[in-house]
Order: structure tokens, then C-alpha cells, then sequence
């Protein structure tokens, strides 16, 4: 009712007694009285905030507020609706809070297979979800779920949150990408890389190498492998080899078969010499196959003087009066330890009679000539002496 009560209780003293008859009866009276001065009359059935009842369309009426807080007190407002003041956390503020399972559309167990719904005393309706986070079950996209964690921490500890993994904490996991222990591989990291076909990583960080059919560390070197475990082509000469994945580590080896050297023991390493005629090979162990080499080649122990050979290995057909003449890989005379000179020097030394065009006389008719051996001066197309 608009009217005031001091002026219900001056002018219808009666009427008062009965609510509904009243309402009638003001209703007819403001209409024939104060028509022109605005005179209103509720319905006795409608919804009125402020009678203390939790009318339809009202969230609380005085002290009717059927909502708790977590901390704090709701008040109703004047209109009717919640007054969140004093209030902290409650069911409807869309944030979890206590004992809630969920609150609007934040979700204590978010569903992973089908549909969660938050109802409206924010507990959670899983009816149509098959796989959310938070059953205690690992599944789907989930990395963990509550207390179940199944990666173990090697060193520190793992959490869940949301039903992924907390690895803040931990440095050592089978899923951080890193072989550690006891595992096989971890992710991209597997430490029997497959040489022909494709290895899978477990989620336990198990190998499943049923769909290679080489792999390294099996025992057997293939492929593009250097090496396999503790096997290698050809032994270090000088030092220590390591395997690595498959891979030589010769960081601590000075001299072995592969390095691209030829050492002492060795015909070839990687690359043969070249075959004047026809095709030559270098084998894994560093020796030369020449079966299909028909005109010999630098190394083969002939001079191919046609070839430019001046020298081969050990046929070196010059003495040195003092210190050595050997062979280099070219096939030419290395003469850098020779320090008395040698026949062929262009030089008379040691015991020389001549050398080359170094002679100790001349023809007044002809030219005298230097024998091969340096020994003697041949005047045979000379017709004076030499002199």
C-alpha cells in the first residue's frame, strides 16, 4: 500500500482489521478521493520486498538470505537482491571456494571426455562426462590426476595440478625429455637410435624397437654407424676410442683406422691413391683393394716412371752421401733429411765423380756426359780428351 499508516489508522480505523477487505476498500476510495494526487493500491497477491517473504523474482527479503558465506555475512539490499559487502566467497561469485565443487563456470574437475555441468548449489554433475580430472585416474590429456602420479621423481618431488604435472621441484623424471637411470629413452632422447626403421618411446620411458630392424647397440656395426657399443671397425693405434651413440668419439685417440691418416701399418684410410688405370678401393680396414687396378698406382711398391713416379714406398733409387732420401705419398723424393747430397743433386759430393751437368773436365769436341750412378765421366762422343 502507498498510503500512509499514520493516515490508514485517522481515517479507516475499521477496515484495518481485515488485510484484504482493506486493500479493496482503499482501492475504491483512492479511486473516488485522490485520483488526481497519484493514489496507488497494491494487489494483495503480487510480489512486495520488504514483507519478509521470498517472493518469486526476489533473491532475499530482510532477513531472508538464502545464501552463505565463506567469510562474512550477505545482506539483502533494498531492492531485494544479494549485498556481497561484507561477504567473502560464496556459491554463485564463479570462483571455487570451501567445499565447493565448482561455481558457475569454474570447474574443480574440469571433464576430459564429455560435459560437466555446476549446478546451482556448485556441486558438480558428472552424468555426462565418462573421464574428468580429479577420479584419481589418468587418462586422455592428463599427465596425472589427484594422487596419482605415475612418473617417479629420481630427485625431488613431483606434484599435480589440474591434472598436470608440478615439476618445479623435481630435476630427475621419466617425461623431463632427458635419459636418467635406468630408462631406455625419454621423449626424443633414446639411447638405442634405430639405423633402419623407427623406435618408439614408451610413457614409461621403455624402448619399443619392434618396428626396427637395426638399431644401435645391437653388437653389430651397420649403416651409417661408426661404431656399436664396445665395437669398433679397426682398434685406436695411439690412445682411446669412445663410442657415442654410434658415433666415434676420438677426442682421446691420436692415430687409428678412419681418422683420414694414413699411420704406420696402414695402406690407405678413407681414400685411395690414385689408379693410373683403372678403379682401386680403400677398405674398412685400411687396406687397398687394386683388383680392378691394371696400371698401377702411387704406393704400389713399382716406379711408374710413365706416370711420373720417381720413387714408390721403398724403392728410392738414390743413396745420400749423408743423412736419407725417402719416398713421399706423391711418389716424389723427399730429400729433407739428406744433408751430404746425393747423385742427381746437379751437385759433386762425397765420393762423386760427376753429377748431371757438374763435370770436372771438358771437350774441346763434344760434350762428355755424367754416368747414372754419378761415378764416372763418359766421353764417348767427345773427339779430344776431356780436360
Amino acid at each position: 500500500m502507498r498510503l500512509a499508516e499514520r493516515g490508514q489508522e485517522r481515517y479507516f480505523p475499521r477496515v484495518l482489521a481485515n488485510r484484504r477487505f482493506a486493500h479493496l476498500a482503499l482501492s475504491s476510495l483512492c479511486a473516488l478521493l485522490w485520483s488526481t494526487a497519484g493514489c496507488a493500491v497494491e494487489r494483495p497477491d503480487a510480489p512486495v520486498c520488504g514483507n519478509g517473504v521470498l517472493d518469486e523474482g526476489e533473491q532475499c527479503d530482510l532477513t531472508i538470505v538464502p545464501l552463505d558465506c565463506i567469510q562474512g555475512t550477505m545482506g539483502c539490499s533494498d531492492v531485494c537482491t544479494f549485498d556481497d559487502t561484507n561477504c567473502i566467497g560464496y556459491c554463485g561469485d564463479e570462483t571455487i571456494n570451501g567445499e565447493e565443487e565448482c561455481d558457475g563456470p569454474a570447474l574443480e574437475h574440469p571433464c576430459v571426455v564429455g560435459t560437466s555441468v555446476c549446478r546451482a548449489d556448485c556441486t558438480l554433475n558428472t552424468d555426462d562426462c565418462s573421464d574428468y580430472c580429479g577420479d584419481e585416474a589418468v587418462s586422455g590429456t592428463e599427465e596425472c590426476d589427484g594422487n596419482v602420479i605415475l612418473e617417479e621423481c629420481r630427485v625431488g618431488t613431483l606434484s599435480c595440478s589440474d591434472c598436470f604435472l608440478e615439476d618445479g621441484q623435481c630435476s630427475s623424471f621419466c617425461g623431463d625429455g632427458t635419459i636418467n637411470g635406468d630408462e631406455q629413452c625419454d621423449g626424443d632422447d633414446v639411447n638405442l637410435p634405430c639405423v633402419d626403421g623407427t623406435n618408439v618411446c614408451r610413457a614409461d620411458c621403455t624402448l619399443d624397437t619392434s618396428g626396427c630392424s637395426d638399431f644401435c647397440s645391437d653388437g653389430v656395426i651397420s649403416g651409417t654407424e661408426e661404431c656399436d657399443g664396445d665395437l669398433f671397425r679397426q682398434p685406436c693405434n695411439e690412445g682411446a676410442l669412445n663410442c657415442e651413440n654410434c658415433f666415434l668419439d676420438d677426442t682421446q685417440c691420436t692415430s687409428y683406422c678412419g681418422d683420414g691418416t694414413v699411420q704406420a701399418g696402414e695402406e690407405c684410410d678413407l681414400t685411395a691413391p690414385l689408379c693410373y688405370s683403372g678403379a682401386i678401393n680403400c677398405q674398412a680396414n685400411c687396406t687397398i683393394d687394386d683388383a680392378s687396378c691394371a696400371g698401377g698406382y702411387c704406393g704400389d711398391g713399382v716406379i711408374q716412371s710413365a706416370s711420373g713416379e720417381s720413387c714408390d714406398s721403398n724403392q728410392v733409387p738414390l743413396v745420400c752421401h749423408d743423412g736419407t732420401i725417402s719416398c713421399d705419398d706423391t711418389c716424389a723424393f723427399d730429400d729433407s733429411l739428406c744433408t751430404g747430397g746425393f747423385c742427381g743433386d746437379g751437385t759433386i759430393n762425397g765420393p762423386e765423380v760427376c753429377d748431371g751437368a757438374d763435370l770436372p773436365c771438358a771437350c774441346d769436341v763434344g760434350t762428355p756426359t755424367c754416368n747414372a750412378t754419378c761415378t764416372a765421366v763418359d766421353i764417348s762422343n767427345c773427339s779430344t780428351a776431356c780436360e
